[in-house]
């Protein structure tokens, strides 16, 4: 099976890579989840893209 090319930023855990193959590029026209991307690239204030994609993915899994 061909191995899949990923940003190398993306290849720390499988949580990132997830979020690389399933979101990361991938057009959106849903507003709500717009706000969401936006929300998080501004409030990012230097913590890590590992850091928000971990915490985004606890509390989503606090909210089910």
């Amino acid at each position: 099976m061909k191995k899949k090319i990923r940003c190398p930023n993306f290849e720390l855990n499988d949580v990132e890579r997830v979020y690389h193959d399933k979101e990361c590029g991938t057009p959106c026209r849903n507003d709500r989840k717009l706000f969401e991307y936006l929300m998080y690239v501004v409030l990012q204030c230097g913590l890590s893209w590992d850091t928000i994609i971990q915490k985004r993915t606890a509390s989503s899994s606090l909210a089910r």
